[in-house]
């Protein structure tokens, strides 16, 4: 199934190389993240990514914007874990969180 990018790229026979490199960098991204995050996945909580990670737009100068969604009551070991993850996507990051 190609994407509605790829499928104007053909009828126009254009050939976006910046924007296919930015999603397959943002798909590369995202598997990275969820092996490296996945230790500290919670039966509560979702770790969730957004921006330009999130529309496929991402490139090596892009900053990581994600959220802690909290399913229920937020108690303190959720900003501990807030921190935690914090640390693992700032060493992942080209820059800090805009």
């Amino acid at each position: 199934m190609s994407t509605s990018l790829e499928q104007l790229g053909k009828r126009l026979s254009a050939n976006w190389a910046h924007l296919r490199k930015a999603r397959e960098l943002a798909q590369s991204k995202r598997v990275e993240l969820r092996r490296v995050l996945s230790s500290l996945d919670t039966e509560d909580t979702s770790i969730v990514v957004s921006g330009s990670l999130a529309r496929d737009e991402f490139t090596e100068g892009s900053d990581v914007d994600w959220t802690l969604l909290i399913d229920g009551q937020s108690d303190p070991g959720h900003y501990a874990l807030t921190k935690k993850i914090g640390d693992v996507v700032r060493e992942m990051s080209a820059k800090p969180v805009g």
